[in-house]
């Protein structure tokens, strides 16, 4: 599925090699090729970096030094940019693949930020289960009187990042127009999508507005547990075996739990007995058998066995910390620890039971409510249930709202 096709002459080189060639540009929904007209380069050096500097059949300048030789002959390309470089300008375009609907405005540093159209989401969502490609859909305008490109292509990755939190598709865009002069084309890597969304379309922009101070505020470490565990849950809402969608819910809460929760959970009293003992007992049986275990796997093995239960300590305390009502959720880590994670990491598969997809929608929405927390966003929610979606306030879901709106976890 070919989306466009430029074609124009350049001279590629690599090391101390350089060649004039007719060439056009393919353009894909998920990848760029540049082919050879006429008799292909056979002068290919795998080791060496190319650059390609040529121009249009138009005479508009085309630039590129980050593609490399296929066994076809062709060049895959990740970056390739179309007009002359510029470092300023006043609006920059960013055309968003996983991001459909709705429009919003809002004024940020300066910048105005926003979305002007929409499109038919439920057309979207059908092309993408019957193709597995996600296209093209609305611009993200990002706009200030002549500002500095790299200061706008990092607000336009913060709202990507936002957005994919929020809408059950990994939002990324593919090019980038600076004042309709100059472009910039480089290829995205996403995961699976599933166009649900957790949030109402017409709190888009007021979530967008807030949540992007909080992101902003984070350090890198957070920003990329965010995006991890973003990717995770929204990949585990389209497609695939339920055994792997269920798997990756149980690791990003286990990713959330590491990071965000205290984790200052202590052994029963028995249990520590139990542990003492064991290293009595192991240091005892060394004095007899020093050959044997010189690592101290068997000792580590043991000991690490007291702790099955960690997972679910964890998780709890996650939920706890957050202040969840689970009698609205019925958040069952111990189903999702005995059923799923611990099956599937040793065995491959989970053991079947009854509203296993209800579970997985709880523990998706779970979590995201408390992506959403901490990106302090107070507006509506979609719940889905039994088959329908209702729409609630987020403080619905948590025993103290003065509490949450205070927690800094």
């Amino acid at each position: 599925m070919i989306t466009d096709i430029i074609e124009g002459k350049g001279y590629f080189n690599t090391c101390d090699f350089s060649i004039e060639k007719n060439f056009k540009i393919v353009f894909y929904p998920r990848q760029t090729y540049i082919e050879i007209i006429g008799d292909p380069i056979i002068q290919i050096v795998d080791d060496c970096e190319w650059r390609l500097n040529g121009y249009l059949d138009d005479g508009t300048i085309v630039e590129s030094n980050d593609f490399f030789p296929t066994r076809f002959g062709e060049f895959f390309v990740n970056e390739v940019a179309i007009g002359e470089s510029i470092t300023h300008s006043n609006v920059l375009s960013f055309p968003l693949v996983g991001y459909y609907k709705s429009k919003f405005s809002f004024g940020y540093n300066g910048y105005e930020i926003k979305v002007a159209e929409e499109k038919d989401v439920d057309e979207e969502s059908r092309f993408y289960r019957r193709t597995g490609t996600m296209r093209e859909g609305v611009t993200l305008k990002i706009i200030k009187q002549n500002h500095s490109i790299a200061d706008s292509f990092e607000i336009a990755l913060s709202i990507t990042r936002l957005l994919s939190i929020v809408t059950g598709n990994n939002v990324v865009f593919n090019k980038r127009i600076f004042d309709d002069k100059y472009t910039v084309h480089r290829r995205s890597v996403f995961e699976d999508s599933s166009f649900k969304n957790v949030i109402p379309y017409e709190w888009i922009g007021e979530y967008l507005q807030s949540a992007i101070k909080a992101w902003n505020e984070f350090d890198t470490e957070d920003k990329k547990l965010f995006e991890n565990i973003t990717s995770y849950l929204n990949s585990a809402g389209g497609s695939g075996y339920l055994d792997e969608r269920m798997f990756k819910v149980a690791q990003s809460w286990e990713m959330a739990a590491s990071k965000w929760s205290n984790n200052n959970v202590s052994m029963p009293d028995g249990i520590l007995d139990l542990k003492r003992r064991l290293k009595s007992t192991w240091k005892e049986w060394r004095t007899y058998y020093p050959e044997i275990d010189k690592e101290g796997f068997l000792n580590s093995r043991i000991l690490n066995s007291l702790e099955w239960d960690s997972f679910i300590n964890k998780v709890e305390r996650l939920a706890k910390d957050f202040e969840i009502d689970n009698t609205k959720l019925n958040l069952n880590f111990r189903l999702l620890k005995n059923n799923v994670r611990d099956k599937v990491a040793h065995e491959g598969r989970m053991i079947p039971f009854d509203n296993a997809h209800d579970l997985l929608t709880s523990l998706k929405f779970g979590l995201k409510l408390i992506l959403l927390k901490k990106l302090n966003y107070k507006g509506e929610v979609f719940y889905h249930e039994n088959k329908y979606t209702r729409n609630f306030k987020i403080n619905h879901f948590f025993k103290d709202e003065m509490k949450i709106a205070n927690n800094k976890v």
